[in-house]
């Protein structure tokens, strides 16, 4: 646990893992602090939205769950994913605010995610379908890029 937050990604725990046992072993707070703020760098995560995902986020007029998405994502480009699931192919984060709200997404390598749908509990099947159809999409693009 480093300032009160659960790293949940392996890379990164490893990765903390090592700058603690070299702070140790140094017995330097200040190659602490260096390679922690070296590591702050590495972990930055970019969004990519596609334009599904932007027009089911314009039509959302409650402010606080956008609010509450806007700083999951701010989370997330930490390198800190929270509560996230994986749904047959996708990813999806759990957002619990009213009826129970998810963003399907992939990755793509170790820094970028792309958020492809998301909706409410209520149609979660069909949502999973989607964002499984966008996703191997995307991949089919990517591949052919």
């Amino acid at each position: 646990m480093i300032n009160g937050t659960m790293i949940k990604n392996e890379f990164y725990n490893e990765l903390f893992e090592s700058v603690i046992r070299e702070a140790r072993e140094a017995h330097s707070s200040q190659l602490f602090e260096s390679v922690l703020r070296e590591a702050k760098v590495i972990q930055r995560i970019k969004i990519k939205k596609t334009t599904v995902y932007r027009k089911w986020y314009a039509k959302i007029n409650d402010k606080r769950l956008k609010n509450i998405i806007r700083n999951r994502l701010s989370q997330i480009k930490k390198g800190l994913f929270g509560e996230i699931r994986p749904e047959r192919g996708v990813s999806e984060i759990v957002i619990d605010y009213g009826p129970g709200y998810r963003i399907y997404f992939i990755k793509s390598g170790q820094t970028v995610v792309i958020l492809l749908c998301g909706g409410d509990k209520s149609k979660q099947s069909s949502y999973i379908i989607k964002a499984n159809e966008m996703a191997e999409e995307l991949k089919k693009r990517l591949k052919n890029e």
